[in-house]
């Protein structure tokens, strides 16, 4: 008894939503390839860093087709992989963009769309988030979409009560947004539950703050997942890179992710970040694990990465290994010494 030894401690996340996207259709690097128990491990992977929240990209439409890789359709794993939320007691958000070919400013085509998405609804369970883009996806003038979204609210709490809607004014032009932030200002609909900041927004985070009123979060939607074109690109970085890997490379960038990450937490800390595949995954991880405790050291978040997939005594090399992949990233090519130092710690020959 005496050489026993009992270690107690505890904490508590900061920020209330902390999770990837990850969907299921032909369009990502990996998800489209996997089975309910690959998912599983992942989510299993995620948890331990301080994932407390997944988004499904869903379809309105159940016979979409499939894509080469996918074993089932987006309606038919989506409906799958949310009862293993739901067992593990993780948020279930789902994006839904409205179909560019729908015009719901016309009621026949907008009473059509709202039964497709009551099958949608439906086939879920366990749904706690409806997350309706603006745009990057959907083309609804915020005039017509709003009103939609008004009559979209109820149906959602009724078949799923408690689930909160969060509309983005992603690509909003000057005209939208003004009109869009009028809406709120004016308006205040209790049927709203919160707003997203993502790529291709045309204002600061900062100045979505401002003019949205206090009464609703914010939720970050950060793209982890690009290196260049995209919400956060690679800083400096060498043409030869960039036409060589192009948009979708491996990326770890842990110092990059954890400095955005805790940047962005003066006007949200809430996130749900954009991802396309495994490309990220240690980028995913770095913000789970900032928004659970923003001060933990980027070495501490490292070093715990390589413990958990890597095992304790490999732990430091990794970490100093992942560092140094994000240091390949940084300036011209032929004048980075590191990028071959990598090469010989990684064990490459």
């Amino acid at each position: 008894m005496g050489s026993e030894r009992c270690i107690r401690d505890s904490s508590a996340p900061a920020y209330p939503i902390r999770g990837p996207q990850l969907g299921y259709r032909d369009t990502p690097n990996a998800f489209d390839a996997w089975e309910t128990p690959e998912f599983e491990q992942y989510l299993r992977d995620l948890v331990i860093f301080g994932t407390n929240a997944v988004e499904f990209t869903t379809s309105l439409y159940p016979d979409e087709p499939k894509g080469p890789l996918m074993s089932k359709t987006t309606w038919e794993m989506t409906a799958e992989w949310s009862k293993v939320l739901e067992e593990y007691g993780i948020d279930c958000w789902i994006w839904q963009e409205i179909p560019s070919e729908v015009d719901v400013g016309k009621p026949d085509e907008a009473g059509h769309l709202l039964e497709r998405w009551r099958a949608l609804l439906e086939s879920l369970t366990g749904l706690d988030a409806v997350f309706v883009p603006g745009g990057d996806g959907g083309l609804t003038p915020a005039p017509v979409l709003m009103p939609f979204l008004e009559r979209l609210a109820p149906l959602i709490q009724e078949i799923h009560p408690g689930a909160t809607l969060w509309v983005s004014n992603q690509t909003f032009e000057d005209p939208e947004n003004d009109f869009f932030f009028e809406y709120l200002q004016k308006q205040q609909p209790g049927w709203l539950d919160g707003v997203v900041y993502g790529p291709w927004t045309k204002m600061s985070l900062h100045e979505m703050r401002e003019r949205t009123p206090k009464r609703y979060p914010i939720r970050h939607y950060p793209d982890i997942t690009h290196n260049v074109r995209c919400q956060y690109p690679v800083q400096d970085w060498d043409r030869v890179f960039a036409h060589a890997v192009n948009r979708e490379a491996p990326n770890p960038r842990p110092r990059d992710m954890r400095h955005i990450a805790r940047f962005s937490q003066a006007d949200t800390g809430n996130f749900v970040t954009y991802s396309e595949g495994v490309n990220d995954d240690l980028n995913k991880i770095v913000w789970s694990a900032v928004g659970w405790a923003p001060d933990m050291p980027i070495e501490d978040i490292l070093l715990e990465y390589g413990r958990v997939f890597f095992g304790g005594q490999e732990a430091e090399p990794i970490a100093k290994g992942l560092r140094m992949l994000e240091d390949n990233w940084r300036g011209p090519v032929a004048e980075n010494l590191g990028i071959e130092a990598a090469w010989r710690h990684w064990g490459c020959r």
